[in-house]
């Protein structure tokens, strides 16, 4: 195991333990409804806490809306700051702009940084994005405290293919090209190479879901390597929980979720899917994604699973169901 900087790490051993696939489920409920129906091209789309922020172009500019659990605000129409790829944690939302990376709170607009970046990803007012150095192809990871920019990693990249990274309480997962690429893991002291031939990592608890190989989803929980389902892309991951894109029949691409066993399938439609943003909750699994529309445009739809009625439930329901017809008039029973 080898550090981006070339040291080698000591006293950290990743036990690499590869598993089949999981079995598939079909008796899951979930509530979907479409957010958006004015088009535009979008790209990016978070879930968090019940609220959903997106980015959409219109054809002249960017712009990054929040939804509430009921209302739609555009958060940059009062701040005329134009952004994408969007990141939304406790009613804020991080996303790029033209001029760097910006955070909005629905009223005003930070900016973080002016350099030409990708990403960002937001987690409790720390945001974490990549910068490309101009000029040439040299990448740095970098990391917003709330107050300063650090640099975590730099790294040359020939291939410009050097961007997603995802952020969790203070620690980043993220995508790393040219030479000794893949996915890497900063654990808040030192940089650990998870997979040379991953990408698109996304960063929960410590734990690792990302697609390896450009093929399939991989799941890593800090020691252990899992193959959680084939042909599928765009991981998202919260609590132990992926939701994801798959190639399904060859036909048309859906929302998987996995919960850590068993597999879903959430969409059953003709209609590309993408994006997907996961959040668990203390009121439930929730998701958002994009979905083609056609003409290239997209819209955002959320999804809540319905829980079912645990047992106990099922027995006070038919407690309460005896006690009912005992009393109604003439029933003796």
């Amino acid at each position: 195991m080898k550090s981006s900087n070339g040291h080698f790490i000591a006293g950290f051993a990743v036990s690499a333990l590869v598993l089949g696939g999981a079995a598939v489920r079909a008796d899951l409920t979930w509530d979907v409804q479409q957010l958006t129906f004015d088009g535009g091209t979008k790209t990016s789309v978070s879930a968090q806490n019940g609220s959903v922020a997106w980015s959409r172009f219109d054809g002249s500019q960017s712009e990054v809306f929040l939804w509430n659990g009921s209302t739609i605000a555009n958060l940059t129409s009062a701040t005329g700051q134009p952004g994408g790829n969007v990141s939304l944690c406790n009613g804020t939302v991080a996303g790029r702009a033209a001029s760097g990376v910006y955070s909005w709170n629905g009223a005003t607009a930070t900016r973080i940084t002016s350099e030409a970046t990708s990403g960002p990803s937001l987690d409790d007012g720390t945001i974490a994005w990549t910068h490309l150095v101009s000029p040439g192809t040299t990448f740095d990871l970098q990391y917003w405290d709330g107050a300063t920019i650090q640099t975590l990693d730099s790294w040359e990249d020939p291939t410009y293919d050097s961007w997603s990274c995802s952020l969790h309480q203070g620690k980043v997962a993220y995508k790393s090209g040219g030479l000794g690429g893949g996915v890497w893991y900063w654990d808040g002291t030192q940089r650990i190479q998870v997979d040379g031939n991953g990408t698109a990592p996304s960063l929960y608890d410590g734990k690792i879901a990302y697609v390896q190989g450009g093929n399939y989803i991989s799941y890593w929980d800090g020691e252990h390597f899992r193959e959680v389902d084939a042909a599928s892309n765009s991981p998202s991951l919260c609590s132990g929980q992926i939701a994801y894109c798959k190639l399904v029949n060859n036909e048309s691409w859906e929302i998987m979720f996995w919960d850590g066993a068993t597999t879903d399938q959430v969409t059953h439609g003709t209609a590309n899917v993408l994006a997907p943003s996961l959040d668990v909750n203390s009121t439930g699994t929730c998701m958002a994604w994009l979905q083609d529309v056609g003409g290239g445009n997209q819209e955002v739809f959320y999804a809540r699973l319905v829980p079912e009625p645990s047992m106990a439930a099922l027995l006070l329901l038919g407690l309460a169901s005896v006690a009912r017809r005992r009393r109604l008039p003439g029933n003796t029973g």
